[in-house]
């Protein structure tokens, strides 16, 4: 199964189990609409995930949190993102750096 994400870092690392998927015409969630902590300026990366081997995911709304209106929807992985990228399970792609 291939599923593209959108992820933002703020620390370089790629911990974590929340991404949000793109939409269906493959623009992305606004940062408001993902209801993230801080500014967006606040974030050190954005990339894509591709899943490369079926994995377990959980869909939802996202809240309105952080002073943040939500109604996006983000997914999260049954494991850490960084421990799927090691198990080759998913992989990045289109990785930019904000700052």
């Amino acid at each position: 199964a291939v599923y593209f994400a959108t992820v933002l870092n703020d620390d370089g690392s790629h911990r974590g189990r929340f991404a949000s998927p793109k939409k269906d015409d493959g623009s992305m969630f606004t940062f408001q609409s993902r209801a993230l902590r801080g500014d967006e300026a606040d974030y050190a990366e954005l990339y894509d995930l591709v899943v490369l081997e079926d994995v377990s995911v959980e869909q939802g709304s996202i809240i309105p949190w952080f002073n943040h209106p939500g109604q996006g929807i983000q997914i999260i992985f049954s494991e850490d993102i960084e421990e799927l990228i090691k198990k080759g399970k998913i992989a990045i792609r289109n990785l930019k750096k904000i700052k």
